[in-house]
């Protein structure tokens, strides 16, 4: 049988070499199903997704190029029902993040949702729970394939017959018009719930995924008809398309489209991140609005930002920029003094009391030229003591990772009440900040409220440390209660994953270097 379908079959059989990595794939992505980089993407349904087009397109080549001794009834589950299955599924997985979407940018911007949309968010509700969505994934399914499978078992015996007889058959035409334009409206319908998802609220960039994904299956497809429709209705000899397995190969690479935007580069990311050494920092108790700038400026970017801002914005206070480099001072000593230093040799016991004789030199000793004349006055005198009483009993080791807090908040509270107020008028980057954090705890209630939320907590290594607030505090109760989130109180929000071509955003503790230098 080989040699009779060689070398027809050598490009379809060479990508479906280049697809064995799909169950690997999907078995990461299911592992790590509860990471915050995955756990908002509907994992349950995109893992369904996944299995449904491997199904496709590992069975679906075996089943074509070996059709002669194949059952008409392994073309009709692996070639047929498998792929509306994974249409259907995919479809259900964009209604349920618009679904998520909408609630939460009720939660985040109450005042400006249209209050119209309300009572359809309350009919459809129940489409968050997951046994709610699987059972949506039959119905489509049975609606979707069970006539044209009925019709075809009715005209053709799909039982004892081979999958070559089917290609024979008159009426394979129609059900070959009838998948195409099933093809067709599930990728109208898909775009156009891709559009419905909000970008207040977007945080991981799921709009562009599944614009992406159905954007470019939906070009495959149409390729495919391309190919299809002179040969089978024009009776045109296109033995391209027929001989070389050229649609089939357009089929499995829209499924493929599929499978990298939404399972590969998750997967990606997520394995990026667990390879990235982070420092373990004892977090400091503070309140929840110095906690806010704090979480802000351990973030690199964020931080140059602030810099340049009380650099330029706040050359009248000359302490303002001081103050800020004396905070990076501290969060280079706790970096050193961090649990886990990645650097041994820069980060270990003695880069810790280095650092700490930096943060003394540089904030509190004669001359220090990253002191305020109110701070110094209230605490200059004392971490002198504490230095000297510190180094007389132990002199070879860093002192511990709290020995600067109160100092550390204070700084925080003098940029908070001195500076961050102007920067909120005059930054972008604040109010983007902002916005997703309020984004991310909106999706968070959701989540939790739906039922899907692992009771597995995340290390402190992988998520922020954002204090519990009640995103529907500002929220009109009367438009609250129907959703069900009166009074409801939010869980600490997720990191954001910036997927599909942007970086993921985590803490970046300061490298162990001077300050000054970094400025």
């Amino acid at each position: 049988m080989v040699p009779a379908i060689w070398p027809e079959a050598a490009p379809l059989a060479l990508v479906w070499c280049c697809y064995l990595y799909m169950p690997v794939v999907l078995c990461l992505y299911v592992r790590h199903r509860h990471h915050p980089l995955i756990k908002y993407r509907q994992p349950h349904l995109i893992a369904t997704t996944g299995l449904l087009c491997t199904i496709y397109c590992l069975g679906g080549p075996l089943v074509l190029i070996w059709n002669a001794t194949t059952p008409a009834i392994a073309y009709v589950l692996v070639c047929y029902v498998a792929s509306i299955l994974a249409i259907a599924t995919t479809l259900l997985s964009a209604m349920v993040v618009v679904l998520h979407h909408k609630i939460t940018e009720l939660l985040v911007a109450p005042t400006q949702f249209p209050s119209n949309l309300i009572p359809t968010l309350t009919r459809t509700r129940w489409l968050l729970h997951p046994t709610n969505q699987m059972v949506c994934v039959v119905g489509l399914g049975c609606v979707l394939a069970v006539p044209q499978v009925v019709f075809l078992a009715a005209t053709v015996d799909i039982v004892s017959t081979t999958s070559a007889h089917i290609f024979t058959s008159r009426l394979y035409n129609l059900f070959l018009l009838v998948l195409l334009v099933e093809l067709l409206v599930a990728a109208v319908l898909a775009f156009r719930l891709s559009k419905q998802l909000t970008p207040i609220v977007d945080t991981f960039h799921q709009r562009v995924a599944y614009r992406q994904s159905f954007g470019s299956s939906g070009l495959f497809v149409t390729l495919s008809a391309v190919l299809a429709l002179p040969e089978r209705f024009l009776h045109l000899d296109n033995r391209l398309g027929a001989d070389y397995y050229c649609r089939t190969i357009l089929h499995t690479l829209a499924a493929q489209c599929v499978i990298v935007i939404h399972l590969v580069v998750p997967v990606y990311h997520v394995l990026k991140a667990q390879s990235v050494t982070r420092v373990a920092v004892n977090s400091i108790q503070m309140p929840s609005h110095l906690a806010e700038l704090h979480d802000y400026l351990r973030e690199r970017d964020k931080y140059a930002a602030f810099l340049a801002f009380c650099l330029v914005a706040c050359s009248r206070d000359s302490s303002a920029t001081e103050v800020l480099l004396a905070w990076r001072c501290i969060e280079t000593f706790k970096t050193c003094r961090g649990a886990r230093p990645p650097h041994p040799i820069a980060s270990g016991p003695n880069g810790a009391m280095l650092a700490a004789e930096l943060v003394v030199v540089m904030c509190f000793g004669p001359s220090a030229p990253l002191a305020s004349v109110a701070l110094k006055a209230e605490f200059g005198s004392m971490y002198m003591d504490r230095w000297t009483a510190w180094k007389a009993k132990e002199c070879a080791t860093a002192p511990p990772v709290d020995f600067f807090d109160e100092f550390h908040r204070a700084l925080l509270a003098h940029l908070t009440t001195n500076v961050l107020p102007r920067f909120q008028v005059h930054s972008q980057s604040w109010l983007t900040y902002t916005q997703r954090n309020r984004s991310l705890r909106g999706l968070e209630m959701v989540q939790h409220m739906s039922g899907i939320s692992s009771g597995r907590k995340q290390s402190t290594q992988q998520q922020h440390e954002y204090l519990t607030s009640n995103v529907a505090t500002h929220a009109n109760e009367g438009v609250m209660a129907p959703l069900g989130l009166r009074g409801y109180t939010m869980l600490s929000a997720q990191p954001v994953d910036n997927v599909n071509g942007d970086e993921i955003e985590c803490h970046r503790p300061a490298a162990p270097t001077c300050p000054i230098g970094n400025a």
